[in-house]
């Protein structure tokens, strides 16, 4: 019985084929045992395993932000750390001007070669000048978070070590952001800290 329905396959695979007559009418041999020596290797397909991720390309993957090449800031300022400034600032009675920016922030870049005007560049030298950037998230940086976490941001603070609000930028929306149109803006500012 179970020949005749081999010999029906058979001859309906001649059939379709365009034979007439099945070449072999005889029951299909079973194939030939191999041995492992001579059994080809099974395939397997691997994925090639994932290049390690870096903690600036995690950062990247979750913020978004690349790494952009540091600005250049074109000017002959003298730029200290904070700790550095609220020192001078104590010991010399100087306003200090902070200026918060990203290498990644193209307001930023435009921001940056303003302080080279000469008309700033004279102003800034009567004040302690800090430059630091948002992403490298000091401690210090932390106690204005409140006050925005845009960029660029410019803040004033007193020879006391204390935030001037009273000096902001006109825009309406971001009291301390100031932008290259706005150099006024930011003289007019530079002048307030420094008492005129």
């Amino acid at each position: 019985m179970k020949y005749a329905f081999l010999t029906v396959f058979v001859l309906q695979f001649a059939c379709a084929s365009g034979q007439t007559e099945p070449a072999d009418s005889s029951p299909p041999k079973a194939p030939a045992k191999t041995t492992e020596a001579t059994a080809a290797p099974p395939v397997v397909k691997m994925k090639p395993p994932a290049p390690k991720t870096t903690a600036t390309q995690k950062k990247t993957a979750r913020t978004g932000k690349r790494k952009a090449p540091p600005i250049k800031w074109q000017d002959d300022l003298e730029w200290l750390t904070w700790s550095e400034a609220r020192t001078q600032s104590a010991a010399n009675g100087k306003s200090i001007c902070l200026v918060v920016y990203a290498d990644w922030c193209p307001r930023c870049r435009e921001l940056a070669p303003l302080f080279a005007d000469p008309e700033i560049a004279k102003l800034s030298k009567n004040l302690i000048m800090v430059r630091q950037d948002q992403d490298v998230r000091p401690d210090w940086l932390q106690q204005f978070s409140d006050l925005g976490g845009y960029v660029p941001r410019i803040f004033f603070f007193g020879p006391d070590g204390n935030l001037r609000r009273d000096i902001t930028s006109p825009h309406p929306r971001y009291p301390y952001f100031y932008t290259p149109r706005g150099a006024d803006a930011l003289k007019r500012s530079m002048r307030a800290a420094l008492g005129g």
